[in-house]
């Protein structure tokens, strides 16, 4: 009877979640870049987050994202899920339901995508949106509320840390994440834009109003709770557009990392120039 109730909630959820492009496929990105005139360099770095031996799950980490210790090592692209699976739990410390595998569209794709199987021999497709791209065609599970060792996935199924630091996956919050980040063109702000503040707080002085992608946001590693302090250069033209492209103006000031809800409040170029 327990087992009954359990696929009867799950079926709820993923109706709630279901469109006819569901399918994860490592094939797209959410945004376009400039045209380069130049080949230029995708600067995704792969040792932009620091080997740790195990995982911890401070209180504070709500949303975030499952990412490698050690991401050249990584084995196979380009979704960052173990090769073994990862297993799928109803509720944190409750019964496991099913295991969140790679699939291969068919033998002779390089690419992997993703689904879930159950325990009971039904699959259902794990949809793209739940990832996010980190690097080049390069994916991992974002997650969003977390209760002890357990990380809650967009799809509102667990997984279990005591597991997945097993596979070499680690959790990152957002705003360690674009700390930790390296080797790439820059950070911009998010639409409809991003106040740059001469101090960490809204009632010190607004220095600038940041929108779009000329002007490039450089997070620095002094931090004040959600603030950072950051270095903006001003650009007539995109460096992806004329690579010889210099700054015309550069301020300095602090910016909100994290929104209202707990994400980033910049972006960047995933793919490059």
């Amino acid at each position: 009877m327990t087992r009954i109730v359990i696929y009867l909630v799950l079926a709820m959820l993923l109706s709630c979640d279901t469109v006819a492009d569901n399918k994860t496929q490592v094939v797209k990105s959410d945004r376009s870049t400039p045209t380069a005139k130049s080949a230029s360099t995708d600067k995704q770095s792969s040792a932009a987050f620091p080997a740790l031996k195990r995982i911890t799950l401070p209180i504070d980490i709500k949303k975030g994202l499952l990412l490698p210790a050690s991401p050249e090592q990584w084995e196979p692209c380009c979704l960052y899920i173990p090769e073994n699976g990862l297993k799928l739990y109803a509720a944190a410390s409750g019964d496991q339901v099913g295991v969140l595998k790679l699939t291969k569209p068919n033998s002779s794709s390089e690419f992997y995508e993703s689904q879930i199987e159950y325990i009971n021999g039904t699959t259902a497709e794990f949809k793209f949106k739940h990832f996010e791209m980190v690097g080049y065609e390069i994916y991992a599970l974002k997650f969003r509320d977390s209760k002890g060792t357990f990380v809650q996935l967009e799809n509102r199924m667990w997984i279990d840390g005591e597991e997945f630091s097993q596979s070499n996956l680690l959790v990152r919050s957002w705003f360690d994440y674009a700390l930790q980040k390296e080797e790439i063109l820059g950070w911009y702000a998010n639409k409809p834009g991003l106040t740059l503040w001469g101090k960490p707080n809204k009632s010190s002085s607004q220095i600038k109003e940041l929108k779009g992608d000329l002007l490039e946001i450089n997070l620095t590693d002094e931090t004040v709770n959600n603030w950072v302090k950051v270095r903006v250069d001003e650009y007539k033209a995109h460096p992806c557009v004329d690579p010889d492209s210099k700054p015309v103006n550069t301020y300095s000031g602090w910016i909100e990392l994290i929104d209202d809800y707990g994400l980033l409040n910049i972006w960047f170029y995933e793919k490059g120039c």
